[in-house]
């Protein structure tokens, strides 16, 4: 399982140094026991932790660099949740999105594609 990683120059964190906390603590879905993150100099996860003080990642086992960015040859549909269904309309700027190929949207150039590894995503916290 892959995730792409768009190329957005212009791009800025809507959070920058107000409220972003580093995760302190992560477990994989399907465990009830938190671990501790690995030391901030090897691996450093911010986010607001806005969602009940949790937060949301992937697990990687690779990431490969795309330089130049390059346009994928495939078309995509993308799910939005809210809506519970598949659209074919241009996918929104922030967030992740879950994408299959389908409809006829060009998806935006990408830098880098993160090879996911099982069991895919993990919570995070921050300790209080």
């Amino acid at each position: 399982m892959y995730a792409f990683c768009s190329y957005s120059p212009n791009a800025h964190d809507p959070d920058v140094n107000k409220g972003t906390l580093l995760a302190r603590q992560y477990r994989y879905f399907g465990e009830s026991e938190w671990r501790l993150m690995p030391d901030p100099n090897i691996m450093k996860v911010t986010n607001p932790f806005k969602r009940k003080g949790l937060a949301l990642g992937f697990k990687v086992s690779r990431v490969i660099q795309v330089n130049p960015a390059i346009v994928p040859p495939f078309t995509v549909e993308w799910y939005s949740r809210g809506e519970d269904r598949w659209r074919a309309d241009r996918v929104p700027t922030r967030g992740e999105y879950l994408l299959r190929r389908g409809g006829n949207l060009p998806l935006r150039p990408i830098c880098a594609i993160l090879e996911l590894a099982v069991p895919y995503l993990a919570e995070l916290r921050h300790l209080y």
